[in-house]
């Protein structure tokens, strides 16, 4: 994997401080909170390559983890968060944990290799998070982290708190993007889009807006996107009231993080509070 941002800390207790990972089908995260002091005091971006075969991943992992020893350090909570598009939102009153295999089945098509097959409870929405991860890349995480907490992506946007008004938040990688829609009191949509062209992403999020019948939402970016690059201006000929997605305010941040763009990483900072 290529290093986008690494920034860690001279030194650390990793016993005071959570480690909390992403995994997407693009690549590997962390960042590292110390929780006495509430400082995030590293954060990292790593990426695949896709010209390699899709396969290499679960090796390309665990190059990684050889490489960032900082990574097998004794931290007090390890959490692991992923931003992988084979997920079902299933009700309470629906769900049956024998069919977990045939919902995603259903959904998104049988795979011919094998999976690991993993459930989160969002109790506030009464929903189950009903996803798999195929098990090699299980297997790097588990072996890397041992009795590590994992959730997916979906789960921890819906825990995070509700905006006050309408609003469409999308977070960038570097060949897809993840949106959600808040709208009228609720999250009407989670869902991952794959792009190659800026003019994909603005057609994506048009035909959101025109589903939900929606004019003139504020839509708010985090992630890997340059302000004023293609992309942004691609964008904005379609959205007036772009907000780049800033830090919660109760956290510090040392200054080698705060001279990047805080969106950036604002994405990673957030699942902190999704525990």
């Amino acid at each position: 994997m290529t290093t986008l941002f690494e920034i860690s800390p001279s030194s650390i207790d990793a016993e005071s401080c959570s480690l909390i990972c992403e995994l997407s089908t693009e690549g590997f995260s962390y960042a590292i909170k110390n929780d006495e002091e509430n400082s995030f005091l590293g954060v990292a971006v790593s990426q695949f390559d896709k010209s390699k075969p899709q396969a290499g991943f679960p090796i390309a992992l665990q190059i990684l983890f050889h490489q960032h020893k900082l990574l097998s350090k004794n931290f007090k909570k390890r959490f692991i968060f992923y931003s992988l598009p084979e997920s079902v939102l299933i009700p309470f009153s629906l769900y049956d944990s024998t069919q977990n295999s045939n919902v995603l089945n259903l959904i998104h098509g049988d795979l011919p290799n094998q999976s690991t097959i993993l459930a989160d409870v969002i109790t506030g929405h009464n929903l189950y998070n009903n996803y798999r991860v195929p098990t090699p890349v299980y297997n790097a995480i588990q072996n890397q982290f041992g009795n590590i907490i994992s959730a997916h992506q979906y789960s921890a946007l819906l825990k995070q708190e509700a905006p006050e008004k309408n609003k469409l938040f999308v977070i960038f990688y570097t060949q897809k993007i993840v949106v959600s829609l808040f709208k009228d009191g609720k999250f009407q949509l989670i869902n991952s889009f794959n792009y190659r062209i800026a003019e994909d992403v603005s057609y994506t999020l048009l035909n959101i807006c025109q589903q939900f019948e929606m004019d003139n939402i504020d839509l708010e970016i985090s992630g890997l996107i340059e302000e004023n690059s293609a992309l942004h201006k691609e964008i904005y000929k379609y959205f007036a009231n772009i907000i780049f997605a800033g830090y919660g305010k109760d956290c510090n941040f040392p200054k080698e993080i705060s001279n990047y763009p805080s969106h950036y990483f604002s994405h990673i900072f957030a699942l902190d509070s999704c525990e």
